[in-house]
């Protein structure tokens, strides 16, 4: 007890001094005359100021407000406004252990009044517990007035009776001072006239006594009516006093009734809110279990999903493998059955080769000129085939490029309709809200824990679901991807055993021109129908594909009617996944056209060795010329054709990109945007938008105050609004100016979660250029962020709270 004494004669004599700290403006701002402590508020201003403006500190007026002597004025700012230097800290501190003791005496006092209180039986609530101390107190102030009013009417009825008492022990000793006095007179007269007669003698004796006898009958007199005076005046202050004493039990009888009727009615007002609170809690509890449900039934509804997903990819694999091993079959029985062919064939050529010897010799000349014709013929063909593949491809390539705008303008509705259905659950959430506030108002802030943690809970689980599904996708795209290329390469396998074969029948042209050209015949008309059957194999499984991928896509928007909140998490993996895409699509687009340059050249060089055994065969050069060059004009144009498509299909994919960057800049998304019809105040807050890999931004506006919302998933201490380790973020600018924004809520630890409010002149420097970096400072560290993904946020976003 004595330490705090000390403490409290320290701290009226530090106040009792003139405090005059020196520090200067950290900004451009205005000094203040008044402060709404109710609000937190400034109004009427002074004078301005500019930054690095020197002034003086004379006081401090509690929470974040200084009061501070600039030039010849004195006014009111904000910490914000100013450099808090040391001695403003220990300033701050005094202020705050000044403000602790007399909470700590009024506690005290509450504490022994609130023991008075428990006689009654039961410890109402605060402010109805003060009430009966506050009545209890001017009940016993009237009371104590009454009786000091009492005791000095007393007193004064004392204070008479001892001031007439007092007259007359007084007129008592005047009467006996008379007697003694007529006595020693008599006595003198007696002495004087004794030589006079008897007569005169007796009668001035008779006159003497009779004169006595009057003064002591009126002294009597005087005493007896003193005395009924006094009665009288004493059976008045009797009754009086009575009349008093039944007055104030009366009081105390109306005052006892009264506590006791406030008793009651505190026990029924506390009954009642118990009853309510308990309401309120079971409707709580209801809600929470119906979230609880819907959560397991959207988690049970995407396990439901998956497991059709997977066994509808199961049945899919479980399709292409069938049908690969029917086409492995069906090549397989081709090869053995041209290789049977091919085998007879040779049979019958030896037995027929002597026969046909002479009458090959003899029309050598005339069948070199119409294979000639024939080859050219067979290679008009051969053009005519690999135009009709590459038309086909690029029906495949543009029937897959339908499917995943077709997915992409799915999942665009299926955003779009998620927005909707948020935006509706949202208001009807705030307007529940609205009508619990009140009641809910003390639980408040546990339950918005507890509300943000199960969200974010289930954000992670959906965005984790999101993730999962996001890759399948792209698994299965893969999947489709690597099958084209195990068919491009199984097809560049068959062209290169059909250029062995040419290679092995040209061996025998000059026997078997005829049959030779009969045999290529048929095994290009027999190519043909195979790529015809695998291109009607892969149009199938491509139906099918896309029949399970829109089955799929209907499961996917149903679930995505049930998620809340995802927008700006699945436009980020969106965003992800169509980067993804692109580098995918470039890859598949370089790797095809590498494989389709690396065939041609492959049949080119099978062509030239074609065309120097032709030549070889026969003197048909100026053919062989002119067929080698129809090729490699061919070859140059196929070359050409694909890198026009690949940079016709990359000028498209950056267009996309580039639309979509600009769509989401030019629009503002927003978590809450409503009007207070009470407060007559606009409430706006908008999404999180992530700015780094680990840090998102927030705006917020209420009324005409801005305030911008930094979260980083950095572990930096605290975030502080305390003046000796306020935390703060400096924004870095391309134009080397910087913006340094000061912690001004609550204290928050674990995460960098600051919240600060911005200036008119913060926001229009921030207007003005692109983020270059961020400077966290914590209460336990400083970090630095370079790699800003989104420099144009406060450029693009700030307009959307203005």
């Amino acid at each position: 007890m004595i330490k705090y004494v000390c403490f409290l004669l320290f701290s009226m004599s530090l106040f009792a001094q003139d405090i005059s700290i020196p520090t200067k403006f950290l900004e451009d701002g205005n000094l203040y005359k008044n402060l709404d402590k109710t609000s937190n508020q400034l109004s009427e201003p002074v004078v301005a100021f500019s930054i690095n403006d020197k002034c003086v500190v004379i006081g401090f007026l509690g929470r974040d407000n200084y009061k501070v002597r600039f030039k010849e004025w004195e006014g009111i700012v904000k910490d914000i406004d100013l450099l808090v230097t040391e001695k403003m800290s220990d300033l701050y501190f005094d202020f705050q252990e000044k403000e602790s003791l007399k909470a700590i005496e009024l506690e005290k006092k509450r504490k022994q009044e609130m023991q008075e209180l428990i006689q009654y039986g039961e410890v109402l609530s605060d402010e109805k517990r003060q009430k009966i101390i506050n009545d209890s107190i001017a009940v016993r102030k009237a009371k104590n007035l009454e009786k000091l009013r009492v005791a000095d009417s007393i007193a004064q009825v004392k204070a008479l009776e001892k001031k007439e008492l007092e007259r007359l022990r007084l007129q008592k000793i005047k009467t006996q001072e008379l007697k003694f006095a007529a006595e020693r007179e008599a006595q003198r007269v007696k002495d004087s006239v004794a030589g006079a007669n008897d007569e005169e003698k007796a009668r001035l004796e008779k006159e003497q006594a009779l004169k006595l006898k009057q003064e002591a009958e009126q002294e009597l007199q005087r005493k007896k009516d003193s005395i009924a005076q006094a009665k009288i005046a004493e059976k008045e202050r009797l009754e009086l006093e009575k009349e008093r004493a039944k007055a104030l039990k009366k009081a105390e009888q109306l005052e006892a009734q009264r506590i006791e009727d406030s008793i009651a009615k505190a026990e029924e007002a506390e009954k009642e809110r118990l009853e309510f609170e308990k309401e309120q809690a079971a409707i709580r509890k209801k809600e929470a279990e119906l979230e609880i449900k819907r959560v397991n039934d959207s988690i049970a509804q995407a396990k439901v999903a998956e497991k059709a997903r997977l066994e509808l990819e199961q049945e899919r694999a479980k399709a292409l493998k069938k049908a690969e091993e029917l086409e492995a079959k069906r090549i397989a029985d081709f090869r053995a059955k041209a290789e049977a062919e091919e085998k007879q064939r040779l049979e019958n050529e030896k037995a027929e080769t002597l026969k046909q010897a002479e009458a090959l010799e003899a029309k050598r000349v005339a069948d070199s000129i119409a294979k000639v014709a024939k080859e050219k013929e067979i290679l008009l063909k051969y053009e005519r085939a690999e135009a009709l593949k590459r038309a086909e491809a690029m029906a495949l390539k543009k029937a897959e490029d339908l499917r995943i705008k077709q997915v992409k303008d799915s999942i665009t509705q299926a955003n779009e309709a998620t927005k909707q259905r948020i935006e509706r659950e949202r208001l009807e959430a705030l307007k529940r809200e609205a009508e619990l506030k009140e009641v809910r108002r003390k639980d408040s802030i546990i339950q918005a824990k507890a509300a943000e943690n199960k969200r974010l809970e289930q954000e992670r689980l959906e965005a984790l679901a999101l993730k999962q599904a996001a890759e399948i996708e792209v698994k299965r795209v893969s999947d489709s991807i690597i099958k084209a290329e195990e068919d491009e390469k199984k097809r560049l396998v068959f062209e290169r055993e059909k250029a062995i074969a040419r290679e092995r029948s040209a061996k025998l042209e000059a026997k078997r021109i005829k049959d030779s050209l009969d045999l290529v015949q048929v095994a290009e008309n027999k190519r043909l129908e195979i790529e015809r059957e695998n291109a009607k194999a892969q149009k199938i499984a491509a139906e099918l594909e896309a029949s399970q991928l829109k089955k799929a896509l209907e499961k996917a928007e149903e679930e995505a009617l049930k998620k809340e909140r995802l927008a700006l998490a699945y436009n980020e993996a969106l965003k992800r996944q169509a980067e993804q895409e692109a580098a995918r699509i470039s890859d598949s687009i370089n790797k095809a056209n590498a494989a389709h340059i690396k065939r041609l050249e492959i049949e080119h060089a099978l062509a030239l060795q074609e065309a120097e055994k032709q030549k070889a065969l026969n003197n048909q050069a100026d053919a062989i010329k002119q067929a080698v060059e129809l090729e490699a004009n061919r070859i140059r144009d196929s070359i050409a054709q694909v890198n026009a498509n690949k940079e016709q299909e990359s000028n498209r994919i950056a267009e996309n990109q580039n639309s979509e960057r600009m769509q989401f800049r030019n629009n503002c998304h927003y978590l809450l945007d409503e009007y207070d019809d009470f407060t007559k105040k606009t409430t706006i807050k908008t999404e999180a938008y992530t700015i780094s890999e680990k840090v998102n931004v927030e705006l917020f506006k209420y009324g005409k105050k801005i305030s911008v919302f930094i979260n980083a998933s950095i572990d930096l201490g605290c975030v502080s609004y305390l003046s000796n380790s306020r935390s703060n973020v400096v924004v870095q600018l391309e134009n080397n100016q910087s913006v340094t924004l000061y912690h001004s809520w609550n204290m928050e630890c674990g995460e960098f979660l600051f919240k600060a409010d911005l200036t008119k002149s913060q926001i229009l420097s921030l207007e003005k250029s692109p983020i270059k970096s961020l400077k966290l400072r914590g209460t336990k560290g400083i970090r630095e962020i370079d790699n800003i993904s989104y420099k144009e946020f406060f450029m693009d976003k700030l307009r959307c709270v203005e």
